[in-house]
């Protein structure tokens, strides 16, 4: 997917925290690193299938500072 990408991030030592916290509330660790980079970027939205994350981020454990969807659903609520 990195070809497609306009944007690269590392992250920060902030965001390696935001990480490991949000990896001991029960994310799992490349959910975890993957929400933690969004937050930090101010993306508007992360699309993910797994639908553990979606129910985590769903249910607010960590107050998830941005929204969490699956791509079906979000192109559902976008479709003209």
């Amino acid at each position: 997917m990195l070809p497609f990408a306009s944007e690269y991030r590392l992250p920060n030592a902030e965001v390696a925290a935001r990480a490991r916290f949000l990896n001991t509330l029960g994310y799992g660790a490349s959910d975890a690193l993957h929400l933690a980079i969004a937050e930090d970027a101010k993306a508007e939205l992360l699309l993910t299938t797994d639908d553990q994350f979606l129910r985590q981020a769903g249910r607010g454990l960590g107050k998830p500072l941005i929204r969490v969807a699956n791509p079906l659903d979000y192109m559902q609520e976008v479709k003209p």
